[in-house]
């Protein structure tokens, strides 16, 4: 079947991450990075007890950052790390619900935190170079997004080495 046709619905294997990650806002700094103000922040372990799933990766604000030439430096913000689906085997569509299906029974505990914290969600889906040329997503990934207020961001930079080395 031509990968390019409508009736393609996304079964074309990409090269690629994804994952889904909770953070308290902030903004940019060049000299810091993303920075929240210490009032805005959150506990992950609240976090991961309230959605009884163990995070791949988490911080919080004032942790200290392991992977840096400064051995000062803290992490200036709260984050929260889902599991990260690595591709193959899954296809396209597969990736995103491979992400939120551990996420939709708790979706109501979702958008309470996201009242009750100063935080956005996303899903981040990093692309290797020459994998594929288009991302399809369906309905109902669309729909749980909107719900609990999430944002899906494609990084826009073209991978070059392989996912496995990034732990």
């Amino acid at each position: 079947m031509d990968n390019n046709s409508d009736n393609d619905r996304g079964s074309e294997h990409i090269s690629c991450w994804t994952h889904f990650y909770i953070s308290s806002v902030g903004e940019y700094s060049s000299d810091k990075g993303y920075v929240s103000k210490k009032e805005d922040t959150f506990d992950p372990d609240e976090l991961t007890e309230l959605l009884g799933i163990k995070p791949r990766n988490a911080w919080k604000y004032g942790d200290h950052v392991e992977v840096s030439s400064n051995p000062d430096r803290c992490h200036m913000n709260s984050r929260w790390f889902s599991e990260r689906v690595y591709e193959p085997p899954v296809d396209r569509f597969n990736h995103f619900y491979a992400i939120i299906q551990n996420l939709i029974p708790h979706e109501k505990e979702l958008v309470e935190f996201k009242k009750n914290h100063n935080v956005y969600y996303e899903i981040e889906m990093c692309i290797y170079e020459g994998s594929c040329s288009d991302i399809l997503l369906e309905s109902d990934v669309l729909a749980f997004c909107s719900r609990i207020g999430k944002e899906i961001r494609f990084n826009t930079v073209l991978l070059t080495y392989d996912p496995e080395e990034d732990t």
